[in-house]
């Protein structure tokens, strides 16, 4: 998995869902102490399970956590 502030990482067509170990951004002010970063990543990786984050994309916003990953197969 990838931690990352480097939005260039959530592109999709760069970087598509399921072709990686997952990704996740952290989209922060540039004036929010590390500490606070950290802990809002660390509790963002907390609420999500590893399925959701292997080959997905996982956005950490003050506040939010978005998902994006690929639908799972129908029967």
């Amino acid at each position: 998995m990838l931690i990352t502030e480097d939005l260039g990482f959530s592109n999709l067509l760069a970087f598509p869902l399921g072709q990686h170990a997952g990704i996740v951004v952290a989209r922060f002010p540039s004036q929010v102490p590390t500490w606070t970063l950290n802990q809002a990543v660390v509790e963002a990786l907390r609420s999500v399970t590893e399925a959701e984050v292997v080959g997905g994309l996982v956005i950490v916003e003050p506040g939010r956590v978005r998902l994006r990953r690929l639908p799972s197969p129908t029967p």
